[in-house]
C-alpha cells in the first residue's frame, strides 16, 4: 500500500480521532474504525475514548483494541507528543465532554476538525433545549471545516441539506483478498436443522421487538415440525435487559457472547441464513433512517444468506432490494414474518446462488480499500481547506461551547485551548508508550472456528434461552498445579518491534509523562544497534536499563472452576468451566528482581479474557497478538491472574511470558 501524501512536508498528516467506542472494541462502530484505520499502515493515528469515569488513549494502526486510561494531564501530555494536525470527532449526545474535549484540541493545536455523524441521534434527543446547543455547535465546526463524513449516501444528502456543507459516506467494507478470502458459499445440509443467525444489539429503537416476533414465528414453525433454530448473540447488558424476550421459546437460543473476529465471522459463515432486523415503529425510523448497518457488508463476505426485515424506506433494506444482494422483508404482521420463514426453509437449495451473489456484490460494492480511498481523500480535503485561526482560535471555541456544562471536564476548556510551542522533534524515540501490542493478520487466524451449529440432537434442546451450554463441561478438580516451561531468553536490549510488516518504527508513539526517564547513551545505542526501536530505563539505580528476561521458574494453578493445560515448549491454556465471573487461573513467577514489564505472547482467544498482576488490570484481551505492558514503577510481581469473560466457552492461549527485569549494564 501507498503512504498516505502530505500537503506540507512540514506538517504531515497526523490523525486524532475523538470517539467514546474505541476501535476494535466489538461494538458497530468500534468495528468499523478498526477495520479503517488499521488499513492505514503508515498514518499516526491516536485515539481519545470513554473508560468509565476517565478518559483512555490507544494507537489503533499500532495497539488494537488496547487501551491505556490516563489522567487528564498524562493524556494532555500524550497529545503535545503526537501533535495531531487533524481531529475527526464522532459526537454524540451521552458524551458531551468528548465533544468538548475535541473543541479544545482543535484550538490546542490549530487543526481541522472533521465530524463523522453515523445515525441520526440529533433527532432523537429528549431533551429540546440540549439538541438545539448541539446541533448549532455543530453548524459552526462543520461549516467552519467545509466538510463532514456520513455514513451513508442517503446521510450525506440529507445533512448536506441541514448542515449547507458537503459530506463523504465512509461505511464498513470488507478486504475480500484478506480476511474474507476463506470464505465461499456452501449448500445447506437439508439433514441438519435449518438455522437463523442474529448477532448485535438488542436496543428498543433498532431491532429487538422486531427479533422478537422472529423468534415466535421460529417457536411456532418448531411446533409444527419444521426443523428451524434461531440463534441470537449479544452483549452481556443486552441479555440482562431484554433476553427474558426469547426465554423459554422452543428452537431459540439467546446467548452472551463477545467472540474475537475470526470466529465471529466463521459463525456467521455457517448459518443458513444471517438476520438484520429494524423494527417498524416510528422511534426506530426516525433514528436510523440515513444509517446503513455496519455488519451488511460482513453478512453478505462470509457467503451466508442475508434476511433483512424492517421499513422498505430505511437504506440498509433498500440496499439488499435494489442491489439485490439477499432476502427482505416490509410487512411486520407476524403471520407474515413467519410466512418468509417457511419459505427461506423450504428453498433451501437454491440458498447457495443467493449467497454467491451476496458475496460477489460485497467485493465489488463494499470493498474496503475503496472505503479507505474515500477516507484518506476526505481527510486531505479538510487539511487542504483548514486555514489558520490563530488568534481567533479560543474566541471560535467559546463560540461552538455556548450552552454546554464545562464542569463535565476537569481541566477548564480554555486552558486546555492554550497553544502549546511545538516539541523540539514530535514523536521522537526516546521511550516508549506504557501499552504496545500487535494484531495478527487473518491468514494467520484462519483456521479459528466459532462455536458450532447444532446437531439435529442437541436443537431439540434449544429454548432455554438463557445461555446454557448445549453440553455439559467436563469436571475439573479445583486446583491443578502444573509448570510452566521457561520461554527462550531474549538477548540485548528491549526488543520493543512492532510484528508488522518491516518492522516500521512508530516514532509517534509518546511516553506517559509520569513514566518518562532518562535514558544513559550506552542503553540507547545498545538498543538502537541491536535494531529494536525503543529502550527503557529502571529508576532503581542510576545507569540501569531494562532487558528482557525470561521467568526462571513459574507455577500456574486452575482457580474458580477453570480449566489448565500446558503447553510443550511453553506457554499455558485456560478454559473457563463456570458461568462466573471469577479467576479462573494463577501465574506465579519465581522472581529475584523487580519487574518494569510484562510481555505476553497471545495465540488464541475465544470469548475475552483479562489479565490481572497484584491487583491492577494488565490487558483485556479478544484478539490474537503480542500483549506489552510496562509499569511506571518497577515493583515485585507476585502473581498473575487470568480471567475468561463473556462466554461458557471461553478460553485463551498463551504462548509465552516474558517478564522485563532490572539488570545492571
Amino acid at each position: 500500500m501507498t503512504d498516505l501524501p502530505t500537503l506540507d512536508p512540514a506538517r504531515p498528516v497526523r490523525l486524532l480521532v475523538v470517539d467514546f467506542t474505541a476501535a476494535g472494541d466489538g461494538t458497530a462502530t468500534g468495528e468499523l474504525k478498526s477495520s479503517i484505520l488499521f488499513g492505514l499502515d503508515d498514518m499516526p493515528i491516536m485515539q481519545v475514548s470513554a473508560a468509565a469515569d476517565r478518559l483512555a488513549y490507544g494507537f489503533p494502526n499500532d495497539a488494537p483494541e488496547l487501551r491505556h486510561a490516563a489522567c487528564f494531564e498524562d493524556l494532555l501530555a500524550q497529545l503535545d507528543w503526537f501533535a495531531p494536525t487533524i481531529i475527526l470527532a464522532r459526537p454524540t449526545a451521552e458524551h458531551e465532554h468528548l465533544w468538548l474535549l475535541a473543541l479544545a484540541l482543535r484550538a490546542r493545536f490549530d487543526a481541522p476538525l472533521l465530524v463523522w455523524i453515523m445515525d441520526d441521534w440529533l433527532s432523537v434527543m429528549e431533551d429540546a433545549a440540549q439538541s438545539t446547543v448541539f446541533e448549532e455547535s455543530l453548524t459552526k465546526v462543520l461549516r467552519s471545516t467545509g466538510s463532514g463524513l456520513s455514513i451513508c449516501d442517503e446521510m450525506s444528502a440529507a445533512f448536506g441539506d441541514r448542515f449547507g456543507v458537503s459530506f463523504t459516506a465512509i461505511a464498513n467494507g470488507i478486504d475480500p483478498t484478506g480476511e474474507f478470502s476463506r470464505f465461499s458459499a456452501r449448500m445447506s445440509d437439508p439433514d441438519e436443522p435449518f438455522v437463523f443467525r442474529y448477532a448485535g444489539a438488542l436496543a428498543h429503537n433498532m431491532g429487538v421487538d422486531t427479533l422478537e416476533t422472529v423468534a415466535h414465528a421460529v417457536h411456532r414453525l418448531r411446533r409444527a415440525g419444521l426443523n428451524v433454530c434461531f440463534e441470537l448473540k449479544t452483549r452481556g447488558f443486552w441479555l440482562e435487559k431484554e433476553g427474558a424476550r426469547f426465554r423459554g421459546l422452543e428452537g431459540v437460543q439467546a446467548t452472551e457472547s463477545n467472540l474475537a473476529r475470526a470466529p465471529y465471522l466463521s459463525w456467521l459463515s455457517e448459518a443458513d441464513c444471517n438476520l438484520i432486523c429494524y423494527n417498524f415503529s416510528d422511534d426506530t425510523q426516525r433514528y436510523v433512517r440515513y444509517s446503513l448497518a455496519n455488519k451488511l457488508p460482513e453478512l453478505l463476505g462470509v457467503g451466508a444468506p442475508v434476511l433483512g426485515i424492517g421499513p422498505a424506506n430505511l437504506p440498509t433494506l433498500a440496499r439488499i432490494r435494489d442491489l439485490g444482494a439477499g432476502f427482505h422483508l416490509s410487512n411486520p404482521r407476524p403471520d407474515a414474518i413467519e410466512r418468509c420463514l417457511q419459505d427461506i426453509v423450504e428453498q433451501r437449495s437454491r440458498l447457495k446462488d443467493v449467497a454467491e451473489r451476496g458475496r460477489h456484490i460485497a467485493e465489488v460494492r463494499f470493498n474496503l480499500e475503496d472505503v479507505r480511498t474515500r477516507f484518506r481523500q476526505a481527510l486531505l480535503k479538510a487539511l487542504g481547506d483548514h486555514s489558520p485561526a490563530g488568534e481567533h482560535a479560543i474566541p471560535q471555541l467559546v463560540s461552538a461551547a455556548a450552552g454546554f456544562d464545562r464542569s463535565v471536564l476537569p481541566i477548564d476548556l480554555e486552558t486546555i485551548a492554550q497553544a502549546v510551542p511545538p516539541l523540539r522533534a514530535p514523536g521522537r524515540i526516546d521511550s516508549p508508550p506504557s501499552l504496545r501490542a500487535t494484531h495478527r493478520s487473518g491468514d494467520q487466524i484462519a483456521d479459528e472456528q466459532g462455536p458450532p451449529r447444532p446437531t439435529t440432537g442437541e436443537a431439540s434442546r434449544f429454548g432455554v434461552g438463557d445461555g446454557a451450554p448445549l453440553t455439559r463441561p467436563e469436571d475439573r478438580p479445583a486446583t491443578v498445579p502444573v509448570s510452566l516451561p521457561v520461554p527462550p531468553r531474549s538477548t540485548a536490549g528491549l526488543p520493543l518491534r512492532i510484528d508488522r510488516s518491516g518492522n516500521r518504527p512508530r516514532p509517534w508513539l509518546a511516553p506517559l509523562v509520569s513514566a518518562a526517564t532518562a535514558f544513559s547513551t550506552s542503553a540507547r545505542e545498545r538498543a538502537r544497534s541491536a535494531g529494536l526501536i525503543g529502550a527503557a530505563a529502571s529508576t532503581s539505580t542510576p545507569g540501569d536499563t531494562a532487558a528482557y528476561q525470561s521467568a526462571p521458574d513459574t507455577q500456574i494453578s486452575a482457580l474458580g472452576g477453570g480449566g489448565i493445560e500446558a503447553h510443550e515448549g511453553g506457554g499455558l491454556t485456560v478454559r473457563r468451566q463456570g458461568a462466573a465471573p471469577v479467576d479462573h487461573a494463577e501465574i506465579r513467577p519465581m522472581l529475584t528482581n523487580t519487574v518494569s514489564a510484562i510481555r505476553l505472547d497471545i495465540t488464541d482467544v475465544r470469548g475475552k479474557a483479562e489479565i490481572t498482576a497484584n491487583g491492577e488490570m494488565l490487558a483485556s484481551i479478544m484478539r490474537p497478538g503480542i500483549v506489552e505492558v510496562s509499569f511506571r514503577q518497577p515493583r515485585p510481581l507476585d502473581r498473575i491472574l487470568v480471567r475468561c469473560l463473556n462466554s461458557m466457552e471461553a478460553k485463551v492461549d498463551i504462548g509465552s511470558i516474558t517478564y522485563l527485569e532490572s539488570v545492571q549494564l
